[in-house]
């Protein structure tokens, strides 16, 4: 699964829209429908908020 799809099917499952989503993680909903539509891949820095708001982290592992 790619991570627009995750966004959205996260934020679908918390019954967010893009505009909630937004004002809570004081991300633009611009970005986040980028994001979503697989437009634009959004930088760790400008992401993690939207994943505190989703209760997601990432993880980096090295094999």
């Amino acid at each position: 699964m790619l991570i627009n799809e995750i966004l959205k099917k996260e934020r679908e499952s918390k019954n967010l829209t893009q505009s909630e989503l937004s004002e809570l993680s004081g991300i633009s909903k611009r970005s986040i429908s980028h994001w979503e539509s697989g437009n634009r891949m959004p930088h760790f820095d400008s992401i993690e908020p939207v994943l505190a708001v989703l209760g997601l982290k990432i993880e980096i592992v090295r094999k």
